[in-house]
Formats: C-alpha cells, sequence, structure tokens
C-alpha cells in the first residue's frame, strides 16, 4: 500500500483483501476463513483512529486475523 493512501482507500483495499480471504482454504495452505466480524472490529478501529494518523498498510494472516501495519519508510 503506497504510503500517501487515503483513509478511504484503505478501507476499501481491506474490505476487498478481506473478502477474498472470507473463505477456508484461501491460502491453498487450510487458512482460517477472516470473519465479517473481525472485519467489522477492524473497520471500527480504523474509523476511531485520530485523522491526523498514517494510515495503516491491511493484511490477513492465515489464521482468521487481520493485520493493520504501520511501516516508517518503503524500505
Amino acid at each position: 500500500m503506497p504510503a500517501t493512501m487515503n483513509r478511504a482507500d484503505a478501507l476499501i483495499s481491506f474490505e476487498r483483501l478481506a473478502s477474498e480471504c472470507s473463505r477456508e482454504g484461501w491460502d491453498g495452505y487450510g487458512a482460517e476463513p477472516v470473519r465479517p466480524e473481525t472485519v467489522a472490529q477492524a473497520v471500527r478501529f480504523l474509523d476511531a483512529l485520530p485523522k491526523q494518523f498514517p494510515v495503516p498498510a491491511p493484511g490477513v494472516e492465515p489464521d482468521g486475523c487481520v493485520t493493520l501495519e504501520w511501516y516508517e519508510s518503503p524500505d
């Protein structure tokens, strides 16, 4: 995710990623699905962040959890 991505684009990207990983085995190795409740909680967290915070990069894990990561620089 580019460092300049805005909050709305990040939410769209996150929801798309979560949707792609909503079925069991989405990674081809038996990964747990990302549940809608997990996505909703992460979105609430993102919405609660102060507007001056940088936008985190969303991700998903094979255990069905979501991640929100902040990077100091692309490198």
